[in-house]
């Protein structure tokens, strides 16, 4: 991908000794925007599944662009006002 971030995730655990509760970090390695967050197990899982959801999310955008304007011959333009009225419906209909 031409405009991938330069930058490198890292995930890892750690127990902290003075909660005595189990945590997850998060480290984004890039020049200049290094930066650690740490968090619970449950909002580390919300993450987790924010990511999984917007992820298939992508999958299907690009399918229905491509679908919109190749297959069905509607052009890009069709194509972008299409996936933008799927997200309303996707953001309004989400389980």
């Amino acid at each position: 991908m031409a405009n991938e971030p330069s930058g490198t995730l890292h995930v890892s655990s750690m127990f902290g000794a003075a909660t005595r509760q189990p945590i997850v970090v998060l480290t984004y390695d890039a020049p200049g925007k290094e930066f650690e967050v740490q968090m619970t197990v449950a909002t580390a899982r919300n993450h987790a599944q924010d990511i999984l959801e917007v992820a298939e999310s992508a999958v299907a955008d690009a399918f229905l662009f491509e679908f919109v304007s190749k297959t069905l011959g509607g052009g890009d333009e069709l194509a972008s006002q299409t996936i933008a009225d799927f997200r309303v419906w996707r953001a309004n209909n989400r389980a």
